[in-house]
């Protein structure tokens, strides 16, 4: 995603300095279709990972109001604002539904310093 988004970048600013409007919005859907694309086929992915595995529940972080909350920085503003986040999870909800996979969404404090077999917060 990082690379296709930066690619893309760059050729918008190419057209943008070349006074080429319609060509700027042309690359900006270009760019939109594929990355629905890719949300598309990683929402697949992970509903078939847990079909395989006999997973009845699928457990995504709450992140409505990542943007606001995280610290911010020139190095990740970019990728954190244009992260498509409800749209990969919106599909994941209703590919599992048709799987009948239930879909469960969890607060996402601590989550990659919890212990998955022991429970206990553990610091790296």
């Amino acid at each position: 995603n990082k690379y296709i988004r930066r690619h893309y970048n760059n050729l918008r600013k190419r057209f943008q300095k070349a006074k080429k409007p319609k060509a700027v919005v042309k690359i900006n859907n270009k760019e939109q279709r594929i990355m629905k694309d890719i949300d598309h086929k990683l929402s697949r992915e992970i509903v078939n990972t847990a079909k395989a595995h006999d997973v009845s529940v699928i457990k995504l972080e709450r992140l409505q109001n990542i943007r606001s909350t995280t610290r911010t920085s020139r190095k990740n503003n970019h990728s954190l604002h244009t992260w498509s986040f409800y749209r990969l999870a919106t599909f994941i909800e209703y590919k599992a539904k048709l799987a009948g996979i239930e879909v469960e969404y969890v607060d996402p404090a601590y989550t990659s310093q919890i212990c998955p077999i022991c429970g206990r917060i553990q610091h790296a």
